[in-house]
């Protein structure tokens, strides 16, 4: 059963123990903000264990777990509650530095988040951070009940919940795994020989899902035969392309979630547009 005092415990276990990184956010030893969330919220039951994603998906994956949004009170404040997560940012644009998420730990705006200014997991009172950041747009979440439908594991996406085309390269999941602790899909056409997946697997964080002419979906649950794109800001570093397995041309990618990758490009471009 879903528990948000283990969820709290989570964090508050690697308060100070932990430094804050978006390229090493996948522990154990530091995180990004919406990646401690993530794995407090696995820890507390509310999402399947090897579930990932971005300050971004995050929106989705609450209301998909039972999370309702909070209303603001006449006065136009929140009156929050221990365990009640808030996300600054956008919905659609929050992912990356665009976006900040946490935990409440009680009524009076003490929070407990993976941050960049005290470089790990701290507790601090949100409004006068909130403030100092330019106060951006909140949405505070807070867990009403359990769902009949089930968040599928492997569900992650960069932008939810728009149905602007993306511009991007459209690929298919040909499959979907749960290898070296994270989901991660395989695509035939980016890698079209000798497929291995520490080498070639896409980790599931790192694509956002599409339909078959590129428009984002609402719906982020990855599945075998899903569409999806590779958002350009979830692509730290391409190298050179190398001609290798099966006479074909092999791009080196370091992806934000994944790490590092070979598939069949010749350039970020390319691998990104087509």
């Amino acid at each position: 059963m879903a528990n948000s005092e283990q969820m709290i415990k989570w964090m508050s276990d690697r308060q100070g123990k932990v430094t804050y990184s978006m390229n090493s956010r996948l522990g154990p030893n530091s995180y990004d903000c919406s990646s401690a969330v993530y794995f407090a919220l696995v820890a507390g039951g509310f999402l399947p264990t090897g579930m990932m994603g971005n300050t971004d998906s995050l929106f989705g994956h609450l209301e998909a777990a039972g999370w309702k949004k909070v209303a603001a009170n006449s006065k136009g404040y929140y009156d929050v509650k221990r365990g009640d997560i808030f996300i600054w940012g956008t919905r659609g644009a929050s992912g990356g530095a665009a976006g900040h998420t946490g935990i409440f730990i009680d009524s009076k705006d003490q929070m407990i988040h993976c941050n960049y200014g005290y470089n790990g997991i701290t507790v601090n009172d949100h409004d006068t951070l909130w403030s100092h950041n330019g106060k951006p747009t909140v949405t505070i979440y807070r867990f009403t009940k359990a769902v009949e439908t089930t968040i599928q594991n492997g569900a992650t996406n960069t932008k939810p919940n728009t149905a602007a085309s993306s511009g991007n390269k459209v690929y298919q999941v040909d499959d979907l795994q749960y290898v070296n602790g994270i989901w991660q899909v395989r695509c035939n056409y980016l890698v079209p020989t000798e497929f291995n997946w520490t080498e070639n697997g896409i980790a599931c964080a790192d694509i956002t899902l599409t339909d078959k002419n590129g428009n984002v979906l609402a719906d982020q649950v990855t599945k075998k035969g899903s569409y999806f794109i590779i958002p350009e800001i979830n692509v730290n570093s391409a190298g050179s392309s190398q001609k290798g397995s099966g006479n074909y041309y092999w791009l080196p990618i370091q992806f934000r979630n994944g790490g590092r990758v070979w598939l069949s490009a010749w350039d970020k471009k390319h691998l990104l547009h087509g």
